[in-house]
């Protein structure tokens, strides 16, 4: 049974670095050392600034911001070399995982049919080496219907946070349909600003998933319509999803 405080959802989109895999962690340490070897370091309203923007996005205010000595396409290139270096484990020999309670709510969703798709703002080749480790977790039409990449994709016009990723991944569940799906009726995950404005202003209903209580996202003027500190805490029942079954020993 839903709760009287949210419409019930037929439809689930999920962010992918932050929300699913720990890949924001391995992208903050590669900024740090980057920034580091420039003799720099981030402080919290840049960090709230650049939160979930794409890197094409964010390193201009970066430079910008630390007056780096090197070009917004020289600091990319570096970022992305020690990036990779973290998330396929070659720095700290452990890499990429799942973040808690995903593998429980994703599975569970998928076997009670609940339709679901990813939503990011990445581009194909950083989205393609963070998912390998993965399997077919990933792999479009087995658990999630489609993946947008946002950066890449030819029907993304602009990138989060605005609302085009979101629009685009909702209309793609309305393909062949005759009574088309309403925004309201699909629930997104977002873990940034950038991401949070942008299932937002599509008309999702959205939740933030934020263990980081210094990141501030006021300067959005968008509220998420929960917030939780990881997606154990979800309760899908809230959202007229089926509940979890009473399982005392799962402990994704």
């Amino acid at each position: 049974m839903s709760s009287d405080k949210y419409t019930p959802v037929t439809h689930v989109i999920f962010d992918l670095d932050g929300t699913l895999i720990d890949s924001e962690k391995y992208l903050h340490k590669a900024i740090t050392d980057v920034l580091r070897d420039h003799g720099k370091t981030m402080n919290w309203e840049l960090q709230s600034l650049t939160t979930g923007l794409f890197i094409t996005k964010s390193a201009p205010i970066i430079v910008e911001n630390l007056k780096l000595t090197c070009t917004p396409e020289e600091y990319i290139r570096q970022i992305l070399i020690r990036y990779k270096q973290y998330v396929v484990g070659q720095i700290d020999g452990v890499g990429i995982k799942f973040l808690p309670g995903v593998v429980k709510l994703i599975t569970h969703l998928s076997n009670n049919k609940i339709p679901m798709a990813i939503c990011t703002g990445s581009m194909q080749e950083t989205f393609d080496f963070k998912v390998e480790r993965f399997g077919d977790f990933f792999k479009p039409g087995n658990i999630f219907q489609h993946i947008v990449i946002g950066a890449n994709d030819p029907e993304v016009k602009q990138n989060k946070p605005m609302p085009d990723p979101y629009l685009v991944c909702m209309n793609r569940f309305n393909n062949n349909k005759i009574d088309p799906i309403q925004p309201n009726q699909f629930l997104a995950f977002e873990d940034s600003p950038t991401g949070l404005a942008s299932a937002v202003s599509a008309g999702c209903q959205s939740i933030l998933v934020q263990d980081n209580p210094k990141i501030d996202y006021s300067y959005f003027n968008i509220k998420p319509i929960l917030t939780l500190r990881s997606l154990e805490h979800f309760k899908p029942e809230e959202f007229g999803l089926p509940p979890f079954p009473n399982q005392s020993n799962n402990n994704h």
